[in-house]
């Protein structure tokens, strides 16, 4: 029987699931040998033997996880979040990034030249166009989905 409150039962969970998900991310990133990004900021430099060992450790450090949930009566959470909803809200929140680089928010980094203003008004423009044109596709995809088609 837990001696856990359901407030801590629910922090223990959502930490379990940060745990998971940066580790998992940063195992991830030890594999990915040509990673397409030209933004990639980690060096994909481990070789076979501690990238399999990692992945024993992530799967180990899991199964860890799992039996403190069961030893506390704290069911595994379940997916609930739609793959598509979460894309959109990643594509709402990379059009915020890139409305930040509009001029008017760069001026507050220091004064703007006219010519610097609206290159920086047109690379904004640029990102938001694509996407604002990813953001269509989902919104199309989903009339199609509630539609049935």
């Amino acid at each position: 029987m837990s001696l856990l409150n359901e407030n801590h039962k629910r922090n223990l969970v959502s930490t379990f699931q940060e745990i998971d998900r940066i580790l998992t991310q940063a195992v991830e990133q030890l594999e990915e040998r040509e990673c397409p990004s030209p933004l990639q900021a980690v060096i994909p430099d481990a070789d076979g033997v501690l990238i399999s060992i990692a992945e024993n450790w992530l799967e180990d450090t899991r199964a860890t996880m799992r039996s403190i949930l069961e030893e506390n009566s704290i069911p595994l959470p379940q997916p609930d979040v739609s793959a598509v909803w979460n894309l959109r809200v990643s594509m709402v929140q990379a059009t915020n990034y890139a409305d930040n680089l509009r001029p008017q928010q760069m001026k507050q980094y220091g004064p703007l030249a006219p010519t610097s203003a609206a290159a920086l008004e047109a690379i904004s423009r640029r990102l938001r166009t694509q996407m604002e044109s990813m953001l269509q596709l989902l919104d199309a995809s989903h009339v199609s989905d509630r539609d049935g088609r």
